[in-house]
């Protein structure tokens, strides 16, 4: 019981690591990545392979051998990570675990066991994203992978008495404890995972929302009135400091703190705002001195600016506020840029309306050139035959 309850000991230090990394927005985005790149790759074989690692070290001697959690880090890898990341992080754990025992009494058959186990969850990968049970999946997987480990523990190992002593030790605490620990990992990882897909849902569907708000605005040209209708339900609707829109030369709207001194018509100030216009990226302003504001008490301190397009050209900018400095979240960069993006295309929209308007004033105009003489020649016939009865009739009378 105490080495079942040392090992849970180990698999729960193993899973505040994963909360601590799957905390990190890069490594969440990494691990949802659905064409990995090299460098994703990479991150995530140091990860699990150095979990693995962890475990090791913090394994518990037992009659020349070691009790670990070795395998919660490989397998877990195997599972979320995919066949990749599951067999190289295996060999990562496997080798390490060989070479600081060179020749012990189990350092080959864990070595085995260790790649045997990647590859297990390797092969699995594609099952385990298709359970609805995902943490139940990985417990289960991860038990059957602590027994494969056992067998070969007792085929690899020499002598053969000693091996079947062993895993008469540590079989049972191994393939609880590990499994449980394989359950808790994917368990905390899937709900930091969810958190973070229902964030991106609710942030979509605010900015669908503000689209569908603000689509009459734009529509009507992109001028100041319409920059602080906009800007105004924007600041209505999220929890920010301040919205701002420009064109490419100054200020055409500012809603929230600082507008006191951060007035329509003026020139622009930030540099990073005539950078995002002129480059056409999305720039994130850290600190005040990123901001440069020229009232010394402005309290805006960070920002994320993202320039509106227009046929592929910039025309302008839209700026979100924060009082704090370093408080642009990648939330919030990912909403301007999907605001941009609506607001862009109901600018473009705007000048498509004005082009038919014209197209179609220009179509009237030529068919007015065509009907009129058509007309004033048909009133001058109808006037002369007219007059041409009516002098007949005068004489007739005559």
């Amino acid at each position: 019981m105490g080495l079942l309850l040392s090992l849970i000991s180990q698999g729960g230090l193993i899973v505040v690591f994963a909360i601590i990394l799957f905390r990190v927005h890069l490594f969440r985005k990494i691990v949802l990545q659905a064409h990995k790149k090299f460098y994703s790759y990479l991150l995530l074989i140091a990860y699990f392979g150095g979990m693995g690692i962890l475990g090791t070290y913090t394994g518990i001697p037992v009659q020349g051998a070691l009790a670990n959690s070795r395998i919660v880090g490989v397998f877990v890898g195997g599972l979320i990570g995919g066949p990749i990341v599951g067999v190289a992080s295996a060999l990562l754990a496997g080798i390490h675990r060989w070479s600081i025992d060179i020749g012990g009494f189990t350092s080959l058959a864990c070595m085995l066991s260790t790649i045997v186990e990647g590859c297990l969850a390797a092969v699995l990968y594609r099952y385990f994203l298709k359970s609805k049970q995902k943490w139940l999946f990985g417990m289960a997987s991860g038990a059957i992978a602590e027994v494969l480990q056992m067998i070969i523990i007792l085929l690899v190992a020499k002598p053969y008495p000693q091996a079947v002593q062993l895993v008469t030790l540590i079989g049972i605490p191994m393939i609880v404890g590990n499994a449980l620990g394989i359950g808790m990992f994917i368990a905390i990882s899937e709900t930091l995972l969810r958190e973070e897909e229902k964030i991106a849902a609710r942030q979509s569907q605010k900015v669908l929302e503000i689209a569908g708000t603000t689509l009459p605005f734009f529509r009507k040209g992109y001028n100041e009135e319409q920059a602080l209708k906009t800007a105004q339900v924007i600041k209505a609707e999220l929890s920010i400091a301040a919205v701002a829109f420009t064109d490419r030369e100054k200020i055409l709207a500012h809603v929230g703190i600082g507008e006191d001194h951060h007035k329509s018509g003026m020139p622009i100030q930030t540099e990073m705002t005539r950078t995002a216009i002129l480059e056409g990226t999305v720039q994130v302003a850290h600190s005040k001195a990123d901001v440069a504001c020229s009232h010394s008490d402005c309290p805006l301190k960070s920002a994320v600016i993202v320039p509106l397009l227009h046929s592929d050209t910039p025309i302008g900018a839209l700026k979100l506020y924060r009082e704090r400095e370093n408080a642009i979240s990648e939330v919030d960069i990912e909403v301007a840029k999907g605001l941009a993006s609506l607001l862009s295309l109901q600018i473009e929209l705007s000048q498509l309306d004005k082009r038919e308007q014209l197209l179609s004033k220009a179509r009237l105009r030529a068919l007015q050139s065509q009907i009129n003489p058509h007309f004033l020649f048909n009133a001058m016939n109808t006037i002369s035959r007219s007059s041409a009865r009516t002098r007949k009739r005068q004489k007739t009378c005559s």
